[in-house]
């Protein structure tokens, strides 16, 4: 299966500890404007992954209600 480059960087993010959960905080600050999009297109490839909505503190100690979470779980 053929991959772009963000796609790629977006598993890497997942394989990086595949136990935990990585917010769109998390990949905003690995770059990624529109993670839900690069969500979208590995799920359509196949790819399993799990959101949750969670509170998260950003890199400025603010707390932000309603962040989504997303958790690698394989493929189908």
């Amino acid at each position: 299966m053929e991959f772009t480059n963000k796609e790629k960087k977006v598993l890497n993010l997942f394989n990086s500890d595949p136990y935990k959960t990585v917010n769109t905080l998390q990949f905003n600050e690995k770059g990624f404007i529109h993670v839900a999009k690069e969500i979208s297109k590995l799920r359509h490839k196949g790819a399993v992954i799990e959101v949750s909505l969670k509170t998260a503190t950003d890199s400025f100690n603010n707390t932000l209600p309603r962040i989504a979470h997303y958790k690698f779980k394989g493929w189908r």
